[in-house]
């Protein structure tokens, strides 16, 4: 099993196809549907990759079935991939925060990056309304066991 949304990338899609509708004869929204469109196909393609977190983490069926079913965990694990570095095996790595939300509905199986980017709030706000959220950076203790669990450690923790 390899997590992937068969919506990635929809947004940008869309939006291209819309502009193409617009004005069918231009070659620049032409060319970059079609890289978006490959973008989609190659990141369905399930192809072992050494040290990288987002391949491990949509291979990985128990984090992928924690994504599916809670919806603050899957905030929580894409607060923790942004403004941070992992490593394995002396290996880095990190990705921005777009990625971790396109990580996030790849391993929800459903939607794009836009449901998830920049979903963090401020520490404040969750303490007033203990929904469970956290921001952009905040690695909450379950992820940080999660991620340990399958070889992956913060950088704050070498």
């Amino acid at each position: 099993m390899y997590a992937t949304s068969p919506d990635r990338y929809g947004f940008i899609i869309e939006n291209y196809k819309k502009r193409l509708e617009k004005d069918p004869d231009n070659i620049e929204i032409k060319n970059t549907l079609g890289f978006y469109e490959k973008c989609r196909l190659l990141d369905s393609l399930d192809e072992p990759k050494d040290n990288d977190l987002s391949y491990d983490l949509r291979k990985c069926e128990w984090i992928v079935g924690k994504c599916k079913s809670s919806r603050q965990y899957s905030q929580n694990l894409y607060a923790a991939l942004c403004n941070n570095s992992f490593f394995k095996n002396g290996k880095e790595w990190a990705c921005s925060w777009r990625s971790s939300a396109g990580l996030v509905s790849n391993l929800r199986e459903e939607g794009d990056y836009i449901e998830w980017y920049c979903s963090g709030i401020p520490a404040e706000w969750n303490a007033l309304m203990d929904i469970g959220l956290v921001g952009e950076g905040t690695i909450t203790e379950q992820v940080r066991s999660d991620l340990s669990a399958i070889g992956w450690v913060p950088s704050d923790s070498n």
